[in-house]
């Protein structure tokens, strides 16, 4: 074998992993927990929080759609620094919320101002984020 096959052959090696990590946050989806205040618009989001979405409810009303500031973001294994990366990469910043009708009613219907806990399925890629739990930790 020659050098420089050698050096392509480590270059690549090398770079590989690199590469395959930086995609990593668009595949599939995983559970995450987000936590944040629920307000009425983006501005009063991006106060509050290090990410501002805007929360949309799949079969309701655009009425409905609200914003949150959040505050805190774990993946299921509890690593916040993916979590954030991968927050940063949906854009438009908005949540597609789908679930059951009883989840799904209690975040529409949490007033402005509310700390909310929030664990589900999210793929990155759409934005979608299937509710497994909704917590409200305080009302205004």
């Amino acid at each position: 074998m020659t050098n420089v096959s050698r050096v392509i052959i480590a270059a690549v090696s090398l770079l590989l992993p690199a590469v395959a990590g930086a995609q990593d946050w668009q595949s599939g989806s995983t559970m995450y927990m987000l936590k944040g205040t629920l307000v009425a618009d983006q501005a009063n989001a991006e106060k509050i929080g290090y990410d501002a979405f805007q929360i949309t409810f799949v079969g309701q009303p655009t009425a409905k759609n609200r914003w949150i500031g959040i505050v805190s973001a774990n993946t299921w294994e509890g690593d916040s620094f993916t979590a954030k990366e991968v927050l940063d990469n949906i854009i438009p910043p908005v949540l597609v919320v789908d679930g059951k009708a009883p989840l799904l009613k209690q975040l529409s219907d949490a007033p402005v101002g509310s700390r909310v806990a929030l664990e589900g399925m999210l793929v990155p890629s759409s934005g979608n984020y299937v509710l497994a739990s909704v917590r409200i930790l305080s009302k205004p």
